[in-house]
């Protein structure tokens, strides 16, 4: 994954040029290329997330890898590092669901005051695709709220379960009164 990754990241900033698009700034290509940064990469580009690659991989949802940057806010600005500017650091690769379960994933791995630049491979649910050719059931449970299509595959499935675990209820309790 992390041979696959680099490639996306050179890969995604050649894209960016040969379409014509608006380049990211200096500070965040270089970090992109290089996979690492300094302090005040943090300080300059605070909250702000970049788009590096992004494809629909199940039917209205996209699987994107972006580079999120976080200062880790009030907790470290008083903090001061030795020689910040100068040590530079390795942006880490996070996977997260969604921007709900991506900022629980993230605090579990780093910690409430996240500081850091990380990558982050996170499901997206593009509401306006399509029409696909899948079964219908398939259809309602992936249009369903939610990033994630792996969770909501779960719940149809545990939907399934549930009314399975009915029928065999009903069925046991047919046998037993008609006996």
């Amino acid at each position: 994954l992390e041979s696959l990754q680099q490639v996306l990241r050179r890969r995604a900033l050649d894209r960016r040029e040969q379409a014509g698009e608006k380049h990211f700034p200096a500070e965040v290509e270089e970090v992109i290329s290089d996979g690492t940064y300094v302090d005040s990469f943090l300080e300059a580009y605070d909250g702000q997330k970049f788009l590096l690659y992004s494809e629909e991989v199940v039917p209205c949802h996209g699987y994107n890898l972006a580079l999120e940057v976080h200062s880790g806010g009030s907790y470290w600005s008083g903090v001061a590092t030795q020689d910040s500017n100068a040590t530079k650091q390795k942006v880490q690769t996070v996977t997260a669901s969604s921007s709900t379960e991506g900022s629980m994933n993230l605090v579990s791995q780093f910690g409430a005051a996240q500081r850091g630049a990380v990558f982050v491979w996170r499901w997206e649910h593009l509401r306006d695709q399509g029409p696909y050719n899948i079964p219908d059931w398939l259809t309602r449970a992936l249009v369903a709220e939610g990033n994630d299509p792996l969770r909501k595959l779960m719940a149809e499935l545990e939907g399934l379960r549930r009314w399975e675990q009915q029928v065999k209820q009903e069925t046991a309790k047919y046998v037993k009164l008609g006996s």
